[in-house]
């Protein structure tokens, strides 16, 4: 699959990251929360798990820890977002994951979903 920006690729990235979630019986809450402190790809409810998604999407497959794409700056500011959604969501638990969506050539894209990235 080709796309002409990085923008174009994140966003197809995200809508099969949400897709993906969505049949593993996830809600959706927003696409691209925003707060003072920074953005969240999606927000998502699983039972009583309030869910921050980080997508990392690329063109092509390859082996990696998706925890190894979010530098520290990042981290620490999925970590804050956590904080902030806690305080948003009384009586939820909140965790961080994420998802990888690889495309190769014309073939289905593979979508990975890591729970729990940041304790």
């Amino acid at each position: 699959m080709s796309f002409s920006t990085r923008k174009e690729l994140g966003q197809a990235g995200e809508k099969l990251a949400t897709e993906f979630l969505l049949s593993k019986g996830y809600l959706l809450l927003t696409h691209n929360f925003v707060s003072r402190i920074g953005e969240i790809d999606i927000l998502m409810q699983d039972e009583q798990v309030i869910v921050l998604v980080e997508v990392k999407t690329l063109s092509q497959a390859r082996d990696f820890d998706p925890i190894d794409q979010i530098d520290t700056a990042k981290q620490v500011k999925l970590r804050q977002l956590a904080q902030e959604i806690s305080g948003r969501y009384p009586g939820y638990n909140v965790r961080i994951d994420a998802v990888t969506v690889y495309w190769q050539s014309e073939a289905e894209p593979i979508v990975t979903h890591f729970e729990n990235i940041l304790f």
